[in-house]
């Protein structure tokens, strides 16, 4: 033991003691980065599940009788469909049903679509829990023609309002936002022109809407529905706009940002 302690004695010179401590530094810091990127790698896997629905394998009009063969299967992110859609699941309570729209190849077989002993049930039983209808009516000039947009597709919702105190300011109220019915439709091969859009909203963002629609008014953007992208922006108004590059990036000649103004 005495041996033993004689050559340990080096360890309580400064210089080793400190390069030891350095050593065990740099290994509590490599477990911690591993802990580190191993919680970003779930996090990445868990936001990167898939789950399968089911879609038109051909065009298929009203009435026809859902078979296997008329259907694929597609891969897509969990979260994104909702209950309405056709899942591995519900394959053998479809088949044998009749559709009650038309479908084009590709298009998401929706459980709303089908002739069922439900389809004559109220429109509030179909509400998901914990969801709202909401019927927004857009201005005059914001009607929905020619079927340029149709239920089923995916929207954002922006609303211009003007405020007494910081003036007109524009804000993207809701993002990704499906269509439930255009008019008094939910037949997304109606083409009907309405400027009436009905959609499913939680309680939370209906009080949004309603301010937003008394102070003012919406229009729509239409989204690829594989765009799972997000806005983050506290919304636009004149001071913003003014020093905003993007209404300076593309003129010819080339507009610089000086001191708050353009020059």
């Amino acid at each position: 033991m005495k041996k033993l302690l004689a050559n340990m004695k080096f360890l309580a010179k400064p210089e080793w003691a400190l390069l030891l401590g350095s050593v065990i530094l740099g290994i509590i810091g490599a477990q911690m980065e591993q802990a580190h990127q191993s919680e970003f790698r779930k996090k990445i896997e868990e936001k990167m599940k898939t789950t399968t629905i089911y879609v038109a394998n051909r065009n298929l009009e009203k009435g026809s009788i859902i078979r296997s063969e008329n259907l694929r299967p597609k891969q897509v992110l969990v979260g994104t469909p909702t209950r309405n859609f056709i899942f591995s699941r519900d394959l053998t309570v479809i088949r044998g049903k009749k559709l009650d729209v038309d479908l084009r190849k590709g298009d998401p077989i929706l459980i709303s679509m089908l002739v069922t002993s439900e389809t004559n049930r109220s429109m509030a039983s179909k509400i998901p829990e914990h969801k709202r209808i909401y019927m927004m009516k857009l201005s005059k000039d914001q009607v929905v023609k020619n079927g340029f947009v149709q239920p089923g597709d995916y929207v954002d919702i922006l609303s211009s309002m003007e405020f007494s105190q910081k003036g007109l300011k524009t804000f993207t109220i809701l993002q990704r936002i499906q269509l439930l019915s255009i008019g008094k439709s939910t037949d997304p091969r109606s083409g009907v022109e309405s400027n009436l859009i009905s959609f499913f909203v939680t309680p939370e963002q209906m009080e949004l809407l309603k301010f937003s629609e008394q102070r003012g008014v919406f229009s729509l953007a239409l989204r690829n529905p594989n765009d799972l992208t997000t806005l983050s922006s506290k919304g636009i108004d004149e001071d913003s706009f003014i020093n905003s590059d993007l209404i300076y990036r593309y003129a010819d000649p080339a507009v610089e940002i000086h001191n708050g103004g353009k020059r």
